[in-house]
């Protein structure tokens, strides 16, 4: 069940941010990855202390207090 919500998740993200290339004029399909990796940047930003959030290496730890 996890593993399925994770996929369909991922599924929709990525529907999202295909489409928010797609209208944007400004954008290009072969800017996908950096629109991921601005996507990335803002959900570590918005986790809380505590939460898991995955590094763009691709490691997952948890979120720190900010100094």
């Amino acid at each position: 069940f996890v593993e399925n919500l994770i996929k369909e998740e991922n599924e929709d993200r990525l529907a999202i941010m295909s489409r928010i290339v797609e209208t944007n004029e400004t954008l290009t399909p072969s800017e996908l990855p950096r629109v991921h990796k601005m996507f990335a940047a803002l959900n570590r930003d918005k986790a809380l202390k505590g939460e898991r959030i995955q590094l763009d290496n691709g490691t997952w730890t948890q979120k720190d207090a900010k100094p």
